[in-house]
């Protein structure tokens, strides 16, 4: 099983989820966080939480507005401190084909490697030019 989180500064983890679930229809499990990025002891204590439901098989799968953002930072410490680097893999720049696809494929695709290129093939599909 994989934890998907969502995370990034100001609401954007909260924003995007509640975006796509009303866009897409489709719903959040109990595996699926959307963290606010606008408290740091808030995040260290939600990521700690998150650690604490991680069992041998599960990994994380973050979809983060930027990797190097100070709510990113702050997870990294506490995923690093907890041991779970290695079992974790971030998307940057997610937004809400990115994230349906992810709560729909979470589960469903074992390998990281193919889920991340679906994640990413989505993701793409929802950038628009305009005015070009």
């Amino acid at each position: 099983m994989r934890k998907l989180i969502l995370l990034g500064e100001g609401s954007f983890g909260p924003a995007l989820l509640d975006s796509t679930l009303a866009i897409t229809g489709l719903e959040a499990d109990e595996d699926t966080f959307a963290i606010p990025g606008d408290n740091v002891d808030r995040i260290r204590q939600t990521m700690d939480s998150i650690c604490n439901t991680v069992h041998n098989k599960d990994s994380l799968l973050i979809l983060c507005d930027a990797a190097m953002s100070k709510a990113m930072q702050e997870a990294w410490l506490i995923l690093e401190k907890r041991h779970m680097i290695e079992r974790m893999f971030i998307i940057a720049g997610a937004n809400v084909p990115c994230v349906g696809a992810a709560l729909r494929y979470k589960d469903q695709i074992a390998s990281d490697g193919e889920l991340s290129q679906v994640l990413l093939a989505e993701g793409r599909s929802g950038l628009t030019p305009i005015g070009i």
